[in-house]
């Protein structure tokens, strides 16, 4: 695709919701990969059909951008630009111990490195058995067995499995399988107050896992710097009263953390964290957006995006070698 996605469920609940809405259709968050408003917007401007992909995790955290770009990305695929939705719980949240703790880490770390960033992982040697022992035939074949096994009766006090409700897939809570998450367009207006839930993953500003975060997040932007790859790192926007769950000495640190890292990687930092075009009616919580507010973060996204003269130069069909020698300064380096 021309344009990728990275992000967590911010980025997650926005483009299904407003897609959904877009299409007004019912829109299947488990293999639903597309974003139908970010390409037509893009491909208006830019006079071609400009295709975007959605690699955005429920969860995900700035580690896991890395292991998926490189585990997905090589010279023959890799996209011109790549969106990368974030906020402080990214790099900071006290539910993870370490990157490595991630199931996106777990999969990718078995097929490509980490480029060196072992050390910041965290789990050490715990980590390191653990996926050993993941790949172990016995481990192996207990997994298959279990899927191939059939399905028993729920008994007790097992509830029955169902499809979720349009808010707990928006927010990334249950089963994740094709034909659970289910979201309709149309959806009503809700809002569900998590601010509990955020004390607790915020409980303390700064844990280990923020340093190593952003070791992760540095090396992904330095990675798509090499492979001719445009960023645009995208300050998800939340509401005031989540914000406020942070102390103002954190978030000058963030801003100013990722603001570096952006400049030195030829990135582009567009900060709508504190943005005041949305409002509570564009939320589904303090921190996810509705369809209303999907529809107006597109928009700003694609005006953005397609301010930068030489995006819009490789947007345009310049090919994809050239294009990433002239975003890059340089010849790409692929890993």
């Amino acid at each position: 695709p021309d344009v990728v996605l990275f992000g967590s469920s911010q980025m997650g609940s926005a483009l299904f919701t407003a897609e959904a809405q877009y299409l007004f259709k019912v829109v299947d968050a488990v293999t639903y990969r597309r974003c139908a408003i970010l390409s037509d917007l893009m491909s208006g401007s830019v006079k071609r059909e400009v295709s975007v992909f959605n690699l955005a995790v429920p969860g995900a955290m700035a580690s896991d951008a890395y292991m998926i770009s490189r585990g997905l990305f090589s010279r023959e695929l890799r996209p011109k630009v790549a969106v990368v939705g974030i906020s402080p719980r990214d790099f900071m949240d006290n539910a993870l111990p370490y990157p490595a703790a991630t199931e996106p880490y777990k999969f990718y770390s078995r097929y490509v490195s980490t480029g060196g960033l072992d050390a910041w992982s965290g789990g050490g040697f715990m980590t390191r058995l653990q996926c050993v022992l993941e790949q172990m035939p016995v481990r192996q074949l207990t997994s298959r067995l279990a899927q191939a096994a059939p399905k028993l009766p729920a008994v007790g006090c097992l509830p029955q499995q169902k499809k979720e409700s349009p808010v707990n897939v928006i927010t990334a809570i249950g089963d994740t399988a094709p034909g659970q998450w289910l979201v309709p367009a149309n959806i009503p207006r809700l809002w569900v107050d998590n601010t509990r839930e955020y004390k607790m993953r915020y409980r303390n500003p700064y844990p280990p896992s923020y340093g190593a975060e952003l070791a992760f997040f540095k090396a992904f932007l330095k990675d798509m710097a090499a492979d001719g790859i445009k960023v645009v790192v995208v300050g998800m926007p939340s509401l005031p009263m989540n914000r406020a769950l942070l102390p103002d000495k954190f978030w000058a640190g963030f801003r100013r953390d990722i603001k570096s890292a952006c400049k030195d990687n030829r990135a582009l930092w567009f900060d709508l964290s504190e943005s005041v075009l949305f409002d509570k009616n564009d939320y589904l919580d303090t921190v996810h957006l509705n369809a209303e507010g999907g529809a107006r973060l597109f928009p700003l996204i694609a005006d953005f995006v397609l301010s930068s003269p030489e995006v819009v130069t490789c947007l345009r069909g310049q090919g994809s070698d050239s294009c990433a020698r002239n975003l890059a300064g340089n010849s790409p380096s692929l890993h």
